[in-house]
């Protein structure tokens, strides 16, 4: 069951009306665990997308904005090697969805992509992110 909730000064709370209705079945003093996450920050998720626009735009090795995407994955090594028919290797690259990655999760592969996309492009990566903000 996912469950959102808000902190507030005297505890967590639903966050919304079906967090809400899913709380209400819960009975008194009954222990559940729950995996903490942070949903994905929409804003952040534009932000990533216009690093990598804006680094795939000052290169010329790649020909779209996904290829890129796809080996900055290789280069972070995010995949696993599964084998095809004729029993020969290839990565299966992770996906970076809303479902897959975290707010926590998504802000690390934020700042190694940054990482990753500065020295690909040879600027430092203070410089690279000043002109995403500045985009955004």
């Amino acid at each position: 069951m996912d469950l959102y909730l808000i902190k507030t000064l005297t505890g967590l709370k639903p966050a919304d009306q079906i967090s809400e209705d899913k709380y209400k079945k819960i009975a008194l003093n009954e222990t559940r665990k729950y995996k903490v996450t942070k949903p994905r920050n929409l804003g952040f998720h534009k932000k990533y997308f216009v690093l990598l626009n804006l680094v795939f735009e000052n290169q010329d090795e790649y020909k779209t904005p996904e290829e890129l995407l796809d080996n900055i994955k290789i280069k972070l090594r995010m995949y696993d090697i599964k084998k095809s028919f004729d029993g020969k290797p290839y990565p299966k690259l992770h996906s970076i969805s809303f479902a897959n990655m975290d707010q926590y999760k998504f802000e690390e592969f934020y700042k190694k992509t940054l990482t990753v996309l500065s020295d690909f492009i040879k600027v430092d990566s203070y410089e690279l992110e000043q002109e995403v903000i500045n985009l955004m």
